[in-house]
Parts: C-alpha cells; sequence; structure tokens
C-alpha cells in the first residue's frame, strides 16, 4: 500500500484499481478471518478503508463509505458474510 500510495497520482482510478495486488490479499484474508473476533476484522477494515483513500487519492477526511460506493466495494463484514453464506 505504501508503494501504491507513492505512485497512485500516476495513474488513472481504473488502472489503479485493475492492478492492485493489495485489493486482492484483502479478499483472501477477509476469507481467512471469517470467525475471528470484532477487533481484528475491524482491524481489516480499517486497512480496507485506507486502500479506497489511496485508490481514489482522497484525503482522510472523505468519508471512506462513500469510497467503497465509488469503487464498488462491500465493507468488511458484508464481505466476510458473503463468503460464507454459500457454504
Amino acid at each position: 500500500m505504501h508503494t501504491l500510495r507513492h505512485i497512485r497520482p500516476l495513474l488513472t482510478l481504473n488502472a489503479a484499481t485493475n492492478h492492485n495486488d493489495v485489493l486482492l490479499q484483502l479478499v483472501y484474508t477477509d476469507t481467512l478471518l471469517h470467525g475471528t473476533s470484532a477487533a481484528n476484522l475491524n482491524e481489516l477494515q480499517v486497512a480496507q478503508n485506507t486502500l479506497a483513500r489511496v485508490m481514489c487519492h482522497a484525503p482522510r477526511s472523505v468519508s471512506a463509505t462513500e469510497l467503497h460506493r465509488q469503487l464498488h466495494w462491500l465493507p468488511i463484514h458484508q464481505r466476510t458474510n458473503i463468503h460464507y453464506s454459500r457454504y
């Protein structure tokens, strides 16, 4: 995420979201943490919020919820519920 933050101004939003290994790691991690404590899920949510701000090149004052809508991302607790409601 640190590297992405530095190169993000050089990328379009489409390029940043299409080639993002950090997002893939978050998706993988949220499936591993199903059933974990709320504190762990909260830390993962903070990481997702930070990533959304980096992707959109937005300051901390911008609502992460609005950025998630713009990027078509679900919050972590909804993502883990969807992954395991199928099984």
